[in-house]
């Protein structure tokens, strides 16, 4: 018996649903998915492409997809069961969340398949660039977003998370100056070295210790905002230069953009 794409009962659920029905109960979930792993997988995989290469920036980007994708999937299907809203089986939706999660997550890691990793980056940008236009296509689809609003506030997405990033930097660029004072005014106090310290140096010691440890933290979190707003930034199309379309034929979809 041969079975056409009518007969999987995903795609007559989808045929027999009306416009709103699709949209809640399918098209929303796997939007939220897609921006989820696609944009909170950026400050992880190029991070680590920076710092250790094209290996280490696949093997985060797949655990960070995987992560995203359970916890998105979860959140999803937890949160709504679908009787007051009419979303929908929770479990689909949380299927279709975690899905999308880990595909928006995965795509832009697979280019780290490149051992060179300049390489990798480049085609991860171009990767990146592509998922933008996909959900700034899917929003003006289905929820009647301009192309042009959609890739403004990817933008300010960027900018934004750029701007935590230099905060995170400023912090850890203050409390590394607070710590460096306060090692120096400790190893004054001590006859020799920090193992004969009166409680002035000691004290001291501990507040070096702990403004370093926050300087650290502030340093790694003010970087990773920065790479991530960065490649935000980077990839995302010109509102005024974007064009898609998208072609459907029989056994494929095309989507094509110039940006």
């Amino acid at each position: 018996m041969d079975v056409t794409a009518a007969d999987i009962p995903i795609v007559r659920s989808w045929r027999a649903a009306d416009d709103r029905q699709r949209l809640l109960q399918v098209v929303q979930p796997a939007l939220i998915g897609l921006i989820d792993g696609t944009i909170s997988t950026l400050a992880p995989i190029f991070a680590s492409a920076y710092v250790a290469g094209s290996r280490a920036a696949l093997l985060v980007g797949l655990a960070a997809a995987l992560g995203a994708a359970i916890s998105m999937g979860m959140s999803e299907a937890l949160s709504d069961d679908g009787t007051l809203t009419g979303r929908g089986g929770s479990l689909q939706r949380g299927a279709i969340t975690g899905l999308a999660t880990f595909v928006g997550g995965t795509f832009h890691a697979l280019p780290f398949l490149i051992s060179d990793t300049s390489q990798a980056l480049r085609v991860a940008y171009v990767v990146v660039a592509c998922e933008l236009l996909l959900i700034a296509w899917v929003r003006k689809r289905y929820l009647r977003v301009s192309l042009a609003s959609s890739l403004v506030q990817v933008t300010l997405g960027g900018i934004v998370v750029a701007a935590v990033g230099v905060a995170g930097i400023a912090t850890g660029t203050v409390f590394g100056i607070k710590a460096a004072s306060n090692w120096s005014d400790a190893k004054a106090d001590c006859n020799r070295g920090l193992t004969a310290c009166g409680d002035a140096g000691v004290r001291l010691s501990k507040d070096a210790e702990q403004s370093g440890d926050i300087s650290t933290i502030a340093f790694i979190a003010g970087g990773v905002g920065l790479v991530a707003g960065a490649v935000l930034w980077v990839t995302a199309p010109s509102p005024s230069e974007a064009r898609t379309s998208l072609a459907l034929g029989p056994g494929h979809v095309q989507l094509q953009g110039t940006f």
